[in-house]
């Protein structure tokens, strides 16, 4: 077991470096899902028109 650790080493210090700079650099997933998932259709849509309708008919 220790000459496998001999031999390899210098992957598993890679592999660990690049989970480091990983959970560092890369973003929040759930934030982003959180951040950019409201919908906003546009005005000239038919429901958005029948919306503004209603409420002038108020």
């Amino acid at each position: 077991m220790s000459q496998f650790f001999k031999n390899h080493y210098h992957a598993l210090i890679g592999w660990l470096l690049a989970l480091v700079i990983a959970i560092v650099a890369l973003p929040n997933v759930g934030e982003l899902t959180t951040q950019n998932s409201a919908i906003k259709l546009p005005d000239t849509v038919q429901t958005q028109l029948a919306e503004k309708n209603e409420k002038s008919v108020e």
